[in-house]
C-alpha cells in the first residue's frame, strides 16, 4: 500500500442497503502527526497497525498501540496524535453512515465506545480496503457485510473483557439478560439466576451499571427491535412474538414511549434511508 491511499464509492451505492460505505483508506503519516475531527459527519472506526498515540473526544483521553481500534462516533469531536513522531504512525479507516449502522453500534453496545485494545484482526480491514481498490460487481453489499462482521467482532472482543469491567454476580446477570432478549422474563427470573435478593440484584446493577435490571432488559430489547424493523418484513405483531410480548399493544406502548414514535412511524421513517 502507498503511504496515503483513499477511495470512496460514489458510483454504485445500492439506495436499498441501510449502510452507507463513505470511503476508506491507508494513512501512514511521521513527524507531528495528528487531526481533529469537529462535528464528524459519519462513523469511522479506524485499526491501528504501527505506532502509540492518544485519542481525545470530550473530557476522555485514550491510549492505543498496534492492534487496537478506535471508533470515531458521529456527531462528536476528536483529536488524536502519536507519541512518538519518530515511528511513522500507520493505520486503515473505514468510514459508514446510516439508520442500520446507527443501530447495530447500540444493539452491539458500542455507542459510548472509543477504544477496543487488542483486537488483532487487520485481515478484515486489509480485505475492505482491497475491495474497494478492486472496485469489483456488487462491491457495496460485500463490503457490508464485513463491516457488520467487524461490529459483532468488537463487540465479543468487548464481552470478552467483561468479567474485569463487572463483578461476577453482574457478568453473569447481563449475560442471562442478552440471553433472553427474545422471552418474557420478570426480575424474580433475572434475581434468580444469580441466586440473589431482588433488592440486592437492584441496588448493585444500578450501581455498575447506572440502569435498572428490568431498564437493561427493556432497553436492550428495544434495541433488538428496531434492527427487526429495519432489517426485515416481518409485521409489528410477528417482531412483538419474536420479542417475547404477549399483545402487539404491549409492545407498540412500549416501543412509543422510550422512543417517542410508534414502530409502523419508525420503520417508515428510518427504512427509507
Amino acid at each position: 500500500m502507498k503511504q496515503n491511499e483513499y477511495f470512496s464509492l460514489p458510483f454504485g451505492i445500492n439506495p436499498v442497503l441501510p449502510v452507507k460505505f463513505i470511503k476508506c483508506g491507508y494513512v501512514r503519516r511521521g513527524e507531528n502527526s495528528f487531526a481533529v475531527k469537529e462535528n464528524h459527519p459519519f462513523y469511522t472506526i479506524e485499526y491501528v497497525l504501527k505506532g502509540k498515540g492518544t485519542l481525545e473526544t470530550g473530557k476522555r483521553r485514550y491510549d492505543f498501540c498496534p492492534g487496537d481500534v478506535f471508533i470515531l462516533h458521529k456527531r462528536k469531536n476528536h483529536y488524536y496524535h502519536v507519541h512518538e513522531p519518530c515511528i511513522p504512525w500507520s493505520r486503515i479507516w473505514i468510514a459508514v453512515d446510516g439508520s442500520l449502522i446507527e443501530l447495530l453500534i447500540q444493539y452491539f453496545g458500542l455507542n459510548d465506545v472509543y477504544i477496543i485494545k487488542a483486537y488483532r484482526k487487520p485481515e478484515i480491514f486489509i480485505k475492505i480496503f482491497k475491495l474497494a481498490h478492486s472496485r469489483e460487481h456488487q462491491l457495496d453489499e460485500k463490503i457490508t457485510s464485513l463491516v457488520f462482521e467487524i461490529l459483532a467482532g468488537l463487540f465479543c472482543k468487548i464481552n470478552e473483557n467483561r468479567n474485569s469491567q463487572y463483578s461476577q454476580t453482574i457478568s453473569r446477570l447481563l449475560s442471562f439478560i442478552d440471553g433472553n432478549l427474545r422471552n418474557s422474563i420478570t426480575l424474580k427470573d433475572i434475581c434468580a439466576s444469580a441466586g440473589k435478593t431482588s433488592s440486592y440484584v437492584t441496588k448493585v446493577f444500578k450501581k455498575e451499571t447506572g440502569m435498572t435490571p428490568y431498564g437493561y432488559y427493556i432497553t436492550k430489547k428495544l434495541e433488538t427491535a428496531r434492527i427487526m424493523l429495519l432489517d426485515s418484513n416481518l409485521s409489528i405483531k410477528e417482531i412483538a412474538r419474536k420479542l417475547g410480548f404477549q399483545y402487539e399493544s404491549h409492545f407498540s406502548g412500549i416501543f412509543t414511549e422510550k422512543t417517542g414514535m410508534s414502530p409502523v412511524k419508525f420503520r417508515e421513517q428510518y427504512k427509507k434511508e
